[in-house]
């Protein structure tokens, strides 16, 4: 399977593509989705000077999810907090479906920063679309594979 590599570069100026997209909306926190979703969610958080989480639901690598029914009385999305998912990829759609399933859509706003159109699941944004029907690549990003970067 072939490979696309992004660099630091890259996954800033996706960051910053989605917070230009999401310029009118306001957020009470910010949750990234471990491990992929932590370092967007990170920079978004600081950006908009919110609270971050973060929150296990691996569906592929280390396989778990955290009781996503207590984060979200946590969180307060049961309360109207308006919350921010972030994740790196919405590739198969099964981790931003589990979630949903819980935390549902009325206040929670989610975005990727790469989208797989052939995903069963849409999001409200991403910084790019593929198709993994069309062209299945392997999208890596600079977290999974730093330590062989010279």
């Amino acid at each position: 399977m072939r490979k696309q590599f992004y660099d630091w570069t890259n996954v800033e100026a996706q960051t910053q593509d989605l917070l230009r997209q999401m310029r009118n909306e306001k957020f009470d926190a910010v949750v990234g989705l471990t491990r992929g979703g932590l370092t967007p969610a990170v920079l978004v958080s600081q950006y908009l000077d919110i609270p971050m989480h973060a929150v296990k639901v691996s569906l592929r690598d280390h396989v778990g999810a955290e009781d996503l029914e207590k984060i979200k009385e946590d969180i307060g999305i049961d309360k109207g907090k308006r919350v921010l998912v972030i994740d790196d990829i919405n590739d198969t759609g099964a981790t931003i479906s589990a979630i949903k399933d819980v935390w549902g859509t009325d206040t929670v706003t989610y975005a990727v920063l790469i989208n797989n159109e052939a995903s069963t699941e849409d999001v409200d944004y991403s910084s790019m679309d593929i198709n993994k029907h069309e062209e299945n690549v392997w999208q890596v990003f600079p977290w999974e594979d730093w330590w062989q970067w010279s």
